[in-house]
């Protein structure tokens, strides 16, 4: 759905296949879908409502709590399609798809 959002990149493509594989591998693991529901929902509104970012290339329009601006290398900062576009999400999402594995192995998702 947001390949065709204003300001798209390549980081932007891989970080969407990456939550997409973070979201399907946990709920997998987990049999929970409503906490990758609510982990969507709180990383938009963060982004837009708290934060003042772009959410996927698009300026939400609204009052945010704080007005922060990306600076730098848009391959670091997400740039004009906001941080899920950047490096650091990149870095962020393999963690945690690696941190679910390592849980599961653990055995921390077994009832």
């Amino acid at each position: 759905m947001h390949l065709f959002n204003p300001d798209v990149n390549y980081v932007a493509v891989i970080n969407i296949i990456l939550v997409g594989l973070f979201y399907g591998i946990y709920v997998t693991k987990t049999n929970d879908l409503w906490t990758v529901c609510g982990m969507h929902s709180a990383w938009n509104f963060a982004q837009g409502n708290i934060f003042g970012f772009e959410v996927s290339g698009l300026n939400v329009g609204v009052s945010s709590i704080v007005d922060l601006n990306l600076v730098g290398s848009d391959m670091i900062s997400g740039g004009t399609f906001g941080p899920e576009a950047g490096l650091i999400a990149t870095f962020v999402l393999i963690s945690s798809i690696a941190i679910v594995f390592i849980l599961d192995k653990k055995g921390y998702f077994t009832k």
